[in-house]
């Protein structure tokens, strides 16, 4: 007799397996945007008992990313003063700087990345010109006005693994939602 996995219990498995490591794209809610910033924010929260949230804030991303960081440190007790607390930071000071993972994929390091991105793309939204730098600013604008005129993302200087193009690509896709969720009327497309 042959068995095959059903598609749910497949989903299942893809999203068991995403709340272990961390990676918030595969999961349909807490994936994109400001939510999986607000995730970001979340396993930060976990590591450093700061528990402020971003302006722009989906508690519920933000309490499941608490959860998990709380999860892995529970899981990762033995480990917190050595290679855990190390490989958070590694990860935070990466997902900050905009750089691509690679190498160090632990748990913790995955989750110190997505604290640090989300640190980077709240700093650009929200005009923190002390924590993420004017060209920062000026490249989220950038990404901004570019999305809102229905423009290709397409200039080198804001493309490539580094934080003024993490900044222009988080205001061109801030742009994008917020063009599809207007507050009074049906969403603008570009044609």
């Amino acid at each position: 007799m042959k068995t095959t996995f059903a598609p749910f219990a497949l989903l299942a498995l893809i999203l068991t397996t995403a709340a272990h490591a961390y990676i918030p794209s595969l999961d349909p809610l807490c994936g994109q945007g400001y939510r999986r910033d607000s995730y970001g924010k979340g396993l930060d929260a976990a590591f450093t008992a700061q528990l402020d949230r971003a302006q722009l804030n989906d508690e519920a991303c933000f309490q499941h990313g608490y959860q998990a960081g709380l999860e892995l440190n529970t899981r990762r007790a033995d480990d917190r003063q050595g290679g855990c607390i190390n490989d958070f930071a590694q990860g935070k000071k990466m997902g900050f700087a905009g750089r691509t993972e690679s190498g160090n994929l632990t748990e913790c390091f995955q989750a110190g990345y997505e604290a640090g991105r989300a640190l980077l793309d709240i700093g650009a939204r929200e005009s923190n010109s002390k924590l993420v730098g004017e060209r920062c600013l000026n490249a989220y604008a950038q990404g901004k006005s570019d999305s809102d005129r229905c423009l290709a993302q397409n200039s080198p200087e804001f493309l490539g693994s580094s934080p003024i193009g993490v900044c222009y690509m988080t205001g061109y896709l801030d742009a994008d939602m917020l063009r599809h969720t207007p507050p009074n009327g049906a969403p603008r497309i570009c044609e």
